[in-house]
């Protein structure tokens, strides 16, 4: 719907337009037959790293974020049709799809284990909401406090929010669904610090960035929905981790370890700022927040061996998280390890775990995926002719590491 396939990354896009496979009409049934439509995609068909030649990538993590889907995808019922993206081999996070919008009812290939041929990627905080629940209308989660807008706008903090998403105050305007900054005409509320009453909820955690808390908020009694209506703008420069225990509730925090001011600015129907008149620290971060890129390798007969080499892990600011704050290893009990070892071509879980000592992070990272792609056997010697189907080049070996492997099947 807005690329096919791309090395770069794609976001703050919405795409409302019917994608479909090629089509060829039928004038005297009316009937539309459709091509294969592979990888027919709401947003992106494919993403993917340039690699060099021992398959390692050479090019950055492409990403799809802050994107929603509405267009209807459209192609034969057996292909790999997605609502947001067809093959990931990147980190498509924070989107979300109409319900209803692809036959599959799948947001993209490689969620599934049974999807081995993707290209390793992964992905989080995707999901289906209804026409009402993209339209603002309802919560995706209301015990959560869940809406479209505020997944679309989760990675705005780390963007400087130069562009979000917004209630639509019209349905004559993007069809009563999220609208971009640019699209914003109308008169907002302003936010003062004298009429908004402001908590800290959940402290700040480590990002390599500016971090932000997580607050609530009310105007003269109306509640109002961080990342919605409002966003948290944090002190200039405050990145380092303030706060000593992993837990700590906000109203237990130290007012030393709480050195920090934080502004309240207001969002789509609200306008203006509070000024930095609220205090807040910074406390560990969580690991799963990282970005996790895992080399992909080729099948040689031999069990793989996973090493800290092998993960780039960058943090919300972009910056590679040093090997020493974490571990890394095979996530256990994963169905497609043979006798806990990573020998067939197949996708394999990889699970990070922050050490004690790590000076910025806690908790684990299961977002990797370890991809041994097949080994490609190629000949130039004809099989007997005369067996047709079952013809077979039988004088050819297939050596891996000096192993032999015998033909199993051949198309």
């Amino acid at each position: 719907g807005i690329v096919g396939s791309t090395y770069g990354s794609v976001s703050y896009c919405a795409n409302f337009a019917c994608v479909g496979a090629g089509t060829d009409y039928d004038p005297s049934s009316h009937v539309f037959t459709y091509g294969s439509g592979y990888y027919a995609s709401g947003i992106a068909g494919n993403l993917s790293r340039f690699t060099d030649s021992s398959l390692n990538p050479v090019s950055p993590l492409p990403e799809v974020y802050g994107c929603y889907n509405e267009g209807a995808i459209i192609a034969n019922a057996d292909m790999r049709q997605r609502a947001l993206v067809g093959d990931n081999g990147g980190f498509v996070h924070d989107n979300v799809a109409l319900e209803g919008c692809v036959s599959t009812n799948d947001l993209l290939y490689g969620d599934d284990d049974d999807e081995s041929e993707s290209s390793g990627g992964s992905s989080t905080n995707n999901t289906f909401g209804t026409a009402a629940q993209l339209r603002g209308e309802s919560f995706i989660d209301e015990t959560a406090g869940t809406t479209a807008v505020g997944i679309l706008n989760a990675r705005c903090d780390a963007d400087g929010w130069s562009n979000y998403w917004a209630k639509s105050n019209s349905t004559s305007l993007n069809q009563g669904y999220p609208v971009l900054k640019k699209q914003i005409t109308w008169d907002a509320t302003k936010l003062t610090a004298a009429n908004l009453t402001v908590e800290v909820t959940a402290n700040a955690e480590y990002a390599g960035l500016e971090s932000i808390p997580r607050v609530s908020a009310s105007l003269n009694g109306t509640k109002l929905l961080q990342d919605v209506d409002f966003h948290v703008v944090p002190q200039t420069g405050a990145t380092d981790v303030t706060i000593a225990a992993v837990g700590t509730a906000p109203a237990d925090v130290p007012d030393a370890q709480k050195p920090y001011r934080f502004s309240v600015c207001g969002v789509g129907n609200y306008g203006g700022e509070t000024g930095p008149v609220y205090s807040y620290g910074i406390a560990k971060g969580n690991l799963a927040n990282c970005t996790v890129a895992i080399v992909t390798k080729q099948f040689n007969t031999k069990p793989q061996v996973i090493a800290s080499a092998d993960a780039t892990v960058t943090n919300m600011a972009g910056g590679t998280v040093d090997p020493d704050e974490y571990d890394i290893a095979f996530t256990p009990g994963d169905k497609a390890l043979t006798n806990d070892q990573a020998i067939n071509a197949k996708k394999y879980g990889v699970t990070l775990t922050a050490k004690s000592t790590s000076q910025h992070f806690y908790g684990t990272n299961t977002t990797g995926v370890f991809n041994v792609k097949p080994a490609q056997i190629i000949t130039s010697k004809d099989g007997d002719a005369s067996a047709g189907n079952k013809a077979t080049p039988d004088a050819v070996k297939f050596t891996a590491d000096g192993a032999e492997v015998p033909w199993y099947s051949m198309t």
